[in-house]
């Protein structure tokens, strides 16, 4: 009983270590949608920063505020 606790815990710190990878994975992808849409801000008009980056108008329009 033992050993199969040590090997649950063994997958459920694994799990999370993958859960946590992927999920900070995702977050740079995000990151660096609008750390080009920040530079894309003075050459294009929104529309067409939305179709290059992937992020709505709405996340657009709020880049333009900052």
């Amino acid at each position: 009983m033992q050993e199969m606790f040590i090997h649950d815990q063994r997958n459920a710190i694994t799990k999370a270590l993958n859960q946590g990878r992927q999920e900070g994975l995702e977050e740079g992808k995000v990151a660096a949608r609008i750390e080009m849409a920040r530079k894309l801000l003075a050459v294009l008009d929104d529309v067409a920063i939305s179709q290059a980056s992937g992020l709505s108008l709405q996340e657009i329009a709020e880049l333009r505020v900052l």
